[in-house]
């Protein structure tokens, strides 16, 4: 177990996900910084092409459609989005129908609309530019990459690669439950989106008091 006053002197190694969840984004307020792995294989069992929201239904997944074949065994870099059936449409419908009454949702929902409808060829791209976006409003570090894989790392550098998955969240289901923090109430595993609509220029205090919260129960004296 880290010291709390060490957590800042290691980075952690993750893969890129779509629409990250707040837990995600998270680690760039506790570590000094966080490298994303460009070298990696895509994992099917992941959030690289899916994220989880809440929804009228509980909560649900927004999966972006992948080009068919074996894509598990492919560089991230090059698994590329199915532009076979026309999945904008409904993600733009169901983002207004689950969150169009959020006070700030008509202030961000342009932006990330713009971001989609570019329609990248590649996963990793469309990824890298939704994350520079949260990085930017959420004042965190420009966006690092890895220059090659690595099996093994330095230790002080914390391998987070396929640890925040689906199954993850199984084993920790405290993070698909609604938590408050001061005046903020979200979901840790839900997409940042959710936690963007709802407070929109405050959600760098949100990110702040929910680090604290975790440097607190993981990085503190035993």
């Amino acid at each position: 177990m880290l010291h709390t006053a060490e957590h800042k002197n290691f980075s952690a190694l993750i893969e890129i996900h779509f629409l990250p969840s707040v837990y995600y984004l998270t680690l760039n307020w506790i570590f000094d910084s966080v490298i994303i792995e460009q070298w990696e294989n895509y994992n099917k069992g992941s959030f690289r092409n899916k994220c989880i929201i809440q929804s009228n239904h509980g909560q649900q997944y927004l999966i972006v459609p992948l080009f068919k074949g074996k894509n598990t065994s492919q560089s991230i870099r090059e698994v590329r989005i199915s532009y076979e059936n026309d999945w904008l449409k409904p993600l733009k419908q169901r983002l207004q129908s689950e969150f169009g009454k959020y006070p700030y949702y008509a202030y961000y929902i342009d932006d990330l609309l713009e971001i989609f409808h570019q329609k990248w060829d590649r996963l990793f791209d469309l990824n890298i530019h939704l994350l520079a976006y949260f990085h930017e409003l959420i004042a965190l570090p420009s966006l690092q990459f890895t220059e090659g894989f690595q099996k093994t790392l330095d230790p002080y550098t914390i391998d987070f690669r396929d640890r925040i998955n689906s199954k993850y969240f199984q084993e920790n289901p405290n993070l698909l439950d609604t938590i408050e923090i001061d005046y903020f109430t979200f979901v840790p595993g839900h997409s940042v989106t959710e936690a963007l609509f709802s407070y929109g220029p405050e959600i760098p205090l949100l990110f702040r008091r929910y680090a604290e919260v975790l440097i607190d129960r993981h990085f503190h004296n035993d």
